[in-house]
Formats: structure tokens, sequence, C-alpha cells
């Protein structure tokens, strides 16, 4: 397998070098200076080049997407600085968390044509990656650091705002393609895409996509049971049907479009770390409608309304009765509803001194579930069922941001600022700010600053769960709950020394208070240390927690010459937990023992946890070559370093708790070609984890081995 992989770039490789020689150069645009003259709006909500926003920003276009032989949102977003999502690299389907500038999970806000996109059927409202394609997508827009001014709750860590097709070439064009590759032993993922576009000279537009992926794939788990009749070995399937469309009728004045995406997917699950399932499926289905329009009324002014519904349904059935002709005499079926109303408009108006962008909007919430359980041994059974009736939130919201420019000879001043003030139907106003100056010189050098402050809504789920504990009364959810609150600053430089060099730095600190926090309750009248099973008084969630995080990040574009092309980028982050004991909501626990299911820890005293879990430092380099102008190839490689994960420890209270262990870290090298055949046709090869099979994302399961991955493109 490997020598035929091997093999197989060889042959890609000597074929496109003597076949390509003259062709036309359809591969050699200049990366470095498109990524500068590249238009960013979702920093400031304003038209700006990347080179002149202030604030660490990153855009990923149609074209860097289709030069991806593997096209998978996650391994796309990993390549940029600041971000690591566990789960990427494991076996199709797997669960993809984002971690951005070390916030959790659901402090990262993910938009598409900026209309928010979570899951609000989870316990903390937090997006599954694997959950969304590459399918009629634009571009991705990365914004790092708090955005709430902006953009509102959970844009702690940063935005990305997921931008879809619009108007194409004029008259009917389209693309085709299918991908088949292998990332382990017996593995196999096949994908079949296709688009079309109708663009009319009258400015009226339509296309539509569809993909569908297939995927034998890796055992998730590592299996180290000893007993042989246990032993499962299961392979993992995944499979997925995305189908994406789009009206819209665009012209200098006007812009108005309405889109609808539906994904369904499939994925084998397992019982967690080390434990596998071969009866556990979750399914996911999500109906999402977008809608929008914007008029320029002059050079000076325009009015924009969007607005999006989404309705998502998730099913988590384990019919675990029988396994490998065994028993665990257990049934369980869980159905979760979530839906987001979201409806905003912003104006905009700007002269050569100011810009001024303001929007009022609101944003609904709704979830329902219910969930079963059956058991049935032969010595007992018992049946266990537990109802969500549609609880929902909603937020009104009314933005300003203001931005002064003054032109110093060759340099320019820029101070902006906003606030935002935010109607929570639970908890009531909530205010945030951001002041950004800058100071540009020459066109050569950006420096800026940001201060700004965020938050964080509770999720549904973490407001009404209506689990209570017979002895002590108490709910899971609690509705006292306020937002999360984080206060940011950010120094960075912009340098683009020539057209061919571009290098950004910013450092950052992020401090994050009343963190929600998942907890036990056990029995107050009992000393900590003589607790038993008998003493369990619930579980709720709490404010309670400070999460601080210090930061660095690099990256660079260089064109060294026509044929050689090199982009990097580095982050260094390190984070703490403070926990305090004044924190504790008395009204909520009663009084009673307060333990972090997240550490295991009591807080009978002060707390404070070293190192942030599952948010390594990361790098990234690429190295492209083209030695004709038919042909491209490119080494990436890849560095996550060591970190803090997680895992269940039974030794951490009467119920235990999450324990840590460190992984080590890891590098890989993945190789690609891309050889355009003629000007429709688009081959590509990829090779992947070249050099290292043995890592390990995330403890307990299994991450893709060396693989190979092949496809091919029509377009017409």
């Amino acid at each position: 397998m490997k020598k035929n992989m091997f093999l197989a770039a060889a042959a890609v490789c000597i074929s496109s070098y003597t076949q390509a020689q003259n062709k036309k150069a359809t591969l050699t645009e200049d990366t470095t200076v498109k990524q500068l003259n590249e238009v960013v709006i979702t920093a400031t909500r304003t038209e700006k080049k990347v080179k002149e926003a202030p604030r660490s920003v990153t855009v990923f276009s149609a074209a860097d997407i289709q030069k991806l032989p593997y096209q998978n949102l996650g391994d796309l977003l990993s390549r940029s600085e600041g971000i690591f999502i566990p789960g990427a690299l494991q076996t199709p389907g797997s669960l993809q968390t984002i971690g951005m500038r070390g916030a959790n999970s659901n402090q990262t806000l993910v938009l598409i044509d900026g209309i928010k996109i979570s899951d609000a059927t989870s316990p903390d409202n937090v997006l599954d990656f694997s959950e969304l394609s590459l399918a009629n997508i634009e571009r991705i827009e990365i914004v790092r650091g708090s955005h709430s001014t902006l953009y509102g709750s959970s844009a702690i860590g940063g935005v990305i705002n997921i931008i879809t097709k619009q108007n194409g070439k004029k008259g009917f064009n389209g693309n085709i393609s299918s991908r088949y590759g292998t990332f382990g032993k017996n593995t196999g993922e096949f994908t079949n895409q296709a688009f079309l576009n109708y663009t009319d000279k009258s400015g009226f537009y339509a296309n539509a996509e569809v993909l569908d992926t297939r995927v034998n794939g890796l055992n998730a788990i590592v299996d180290t049971n000893r007993n042989a009749a246990l032993k499962l070995n299961e392979r993992d399937a995944f499979y997925k049907t995305d189908m994406a469309g789009k009206l819209g009728f665009r012209n200098k004045k006007a812009d108005a479009y309405v889109s609808y995406r539906n994904n369904f997917q499939q994925s084998d699950i397992d019982d967690g770390a080390y434990m596998d399932d071969d009866n556990r499926t979750i399914r996911i289905k999500r109906d999402l409608i977008t809608y929008g329009g914007q008029y320029t009324f002059n050079t000076h002014s325009s009015l924009k309304f969007i607005g999006g519904y989404s309705n998502m349904f998730r099913r988590d059935r384990d019919d675990s009765t029988f396994r490998n002709g065994m028993s665990d005499y257990t049934f369980t079926s869980g159905k979760y509803s979530g839906r987001n109303w979201n409806n905003e408009l912003q104006y905009n108006w700007n002269n050569k001194s100011w810009n001024l962008t303001g929007g009022a909007g609101i944003v609904k919430e709704q979830m329902t579930l219910e969930t079963f359980v059956f058991y049935k041994s032969p010595f007992f059974s018992f049946t266990s069922n537990g109802k969500i009736d549609s609880v929902n939130s909603n937020t009104k919201f009314v933005y300003l941001h203001t931005e002064w420019k003054k032109v110093l000879g060759k340099n320019l001043l820029s101070i902006a600022a906003g606030g935002r003030l935010n109607d929570h139907s639970l908890f009531g106003n909530y205010t945030t700010f951001e002041v950004t100056p800058s100071f540009r010189f020459a066109d050569k050098v950006l420096l800026y600053g940001a201060v700004t402050s965020a938050f964080n809504a509770p999720s549904l789920y973490q407001l009404f769960a209506p689990n209570k504990d017979f002895n002590s009364g108490i709910t899971r959810g609690n509705e006292s709950l306020k937002p999360e609150q984080s206060l940011s600053t950010e120094l960075g430089v912009k340098f683009t020394p020539t057209k061919k060099v571009f290098v950004t730095l910013s450092g950052y600190r992020t401090r994050v208070k009343n963190a929600i926090e998942y907890v036990y309750l056990w029995n107050g009248n009992t000393p900590v240390s003589n607790l038993g099973f008998a003493d369990a008084y619930g579980d709720t969630y709490l404010n309670i927690g400070t999460n601080t995080v210090l930061g660095a990040e690099l990256s660079f574009n260089a064109v060294l010459s026509k044929k050689i092309t090199i982009s990097g980028n580095g982050s260094l982050m390190k984070g703490e937990l403070d926990y305090s004991t004044a924190d504790i909501d008395i009204n909520k626990t009663k009084r009673n023992h307060v333990q972090l299911y997240s550490n295991g820890s009591f807080l009978n005293k002060d707390v404070n946890v070293q190192k942030l879990v599952r948010r390594p430092s990361t790098a990234n380099l690429s190295l492209t070559y083209k030695p004709v102008a038919a042909l491209q190839l490119t080494a990436d490689l890849r560095y996550v370093g060591g970190r803090e994960d997680v895992f269940y420890d039974s030794k951490l209270g009467p119920y235990g708790a999450l324990g840590r262990n460190a992984l080590n870290d890891y590098t890989l090298v993945n190789l690609a070609a891309n050889w355009q055949v003629h000007q429709q046709v688009l081959l590509q090869l990829q090779l992947n984890n070249i050099f290292n099979e043995e890592y390990m994302d995330i403890a307990g399961y299994n991450t893709r081995r060396r693989g190979l991955v092949l496809s091919a493109s029509f377009r017409f």
C-alpha cells in the first residue's frame, strides 16, 4: 500500500511535468498579493483590506478551498493561527469542537452569511464542526479576539463567518467533482459533489450544490479491552448529504438574496474513551434559511437587512441490549430539537474622516428534548423518561460603532470605538464595548491595539434542565445564571515591506469571569472526607470561576520567486482557572458542598488550576513549488504541542469526575499535487501523515493514519 502510494505520487508529478509545459498559467495567482488586497467585512462590518483591518484576520477564498484535495472544514480552519479543533483528525463524523485563543468551545461565534449557527440542543450550545461541509462556500473570514459589540453572544475567542456563493460568470456554468481517499487500513471515503450556477446580465442569479459523502472508517476508540469476548473493534461508518441553493439579485445599487441549506448525516459513535459500541448512532438534520438585502444610496451610505431561521434535529440511539452475543440490558434514545431566529437591520455611513455603523435586531432560541432509558436484566428492570417541552429565550440588541480617521502626510491615524446594549429575556440588560486605535505608516506598517469586552449567554439546557434531586429538591437547570463576561486587550502589528511579503504579529490577554461550570452537590452536613453515595444531593450549573489566557501569534506569507511561495503561522498560549468560594450561589446550592465535575475539586477552599484542557501551542508551515504553470506541488507541516486532556476518574469523589492526563506533542507532514490538465479539468493527489501514524489527538480515540486522497473536478 505504502509503495503504491508513493509510486502514484511520482507518476502524477512526472506526467504533469512532461505534459503541462505549454499550458497557460491557471495556478499562478500570487496568493500573498491577493491576501493583502482581499476585502474583509467581518472585522468591522465595513469593507477593509486585510492589511488595513486593525484586528487579527485570516481569509480563505473559494480558490484556497478548491486547492485542498481533502476538503474538511475543521482541517481547513486548523491551518490558521490560534485555532485548535479536537476531533478534526479523527475518523470522519467524530465530534469536532473549536478552541480559539484559549476560549471554550461555546465561546467562538460561527456565522453563515452573518447568521449565528449553533446547536441549541446541546448542553452548552456548542456547534459540532463535523456538521458543516465546504459545499457552496465562497469565502471564510476569521477574526480573532472578542467581538460581542458587533456580533453579540459567544464572540469571546473570535468570529468565523462562512459566506456562501453569490453570482458567478454570466450564463450557465458549474463544477462536478469526485474524491476517493483512505486514512488507514481498510478505510475509505468517497465523495461526489456538483455545483450549478446561472447568472443573468440583468443581475439575477441562481445556484445550487449537492454533496454526498460515504465513509467506512477507523475504529474511533483505542481498544485496550483484554477480554476477547468483548473486543469489538468496529469500524465506524459515516454518511452525509448536503444540499444548498441560493436565489438573488445584484447590481451596483441593490443586493438581495434568499438561500436554503439542508444538512443530514449519520455517525457511528462509541460509549467514550477506550469504550467501543457497535449499536450507537447519532443522526443530525438541519434546515437553514438565510435572507437579506442591501441598498446603497450613494458612495457615503447604505442600508442592510439580514435574517435567518435554523431548525435542527438530533437523535441519539443506543441499542446495546446485545453486543457480540453479550448484553448490558440497556436501551437508550434521545430526541433533541433546537430552533434559532435572527433578524437584524444595519446602517452604514462614511466620509473621508468618519465611518459609522449602527444596527438593531433580535435573536430567539428554542429547545425541546425527550429522552428514554430502558433497563431489563434477570434481576430487575426500570424505565426512565426525561423531557423539556419548548423552553426559549430571546435577546434584543442595539449597537453603534464609529471610526475617526486623520491623514498625516503618508500616515493614517484611526480610532474606532463602539458599544452594544443587549436585553436578554432572563438575565436582563448587559452592555459591551470596544476601543481600537491604530496607526498606519506609509502603507508599510500598521500598529493597532484593542480593548474589548464580550459575553456568552447561558444555554437553554443550563437554564432549564428539569432534572431534580430527590433529597435536596435542587434542579439541574439554574434560571439565575448570568452571562460569562470577558475583558480582552490586544497589541498587534502588520508589516508589508514589499508586495511579496506580509507579516502579522499580535499578543493578547483575555480574562473571563462568571464562567459557567457543571457541579455535583453533596450533603453539607457531612464532612467532605466522609461523603458517600447517600450524601449525593444532585447536580447543577453555577457561575463560578475565572479563566485567564495569555497568548502570542505570528503569521507570514512570502513569494520567494515566481515558482516558490512559503507561508506559516504559530501560536503560543497558556492559561489558568481560579475558583473562589465567595462566588458560590448559596441560594441555589442551599449551602451544600460543591464539587467541580471538570477537575474533581471540592470548593471548601479557593482553587487554582494551572493549564487549560485541549489548548495547545500550534504551528503550521506550507511550501508551494510550481515547476511549470499548470502544476502546483505543496508540502504542509503541522505541529501541535503537548497538552492536557481529560478522562473520567472514578476515584475523584464518590461519583467520580474528570481527571487530567498529558498528551505528547506531534508533527504531521502532508504532500499534495494540483495538476491543471486542461482549463476545465483539475486533478489532485494528497499524501497525508507520511512520517507519523502514532499520534493521539484526544485521549482514548484513534486518529487518521497514513492516507491517500485522489480527486478530479470538471468545470464547465
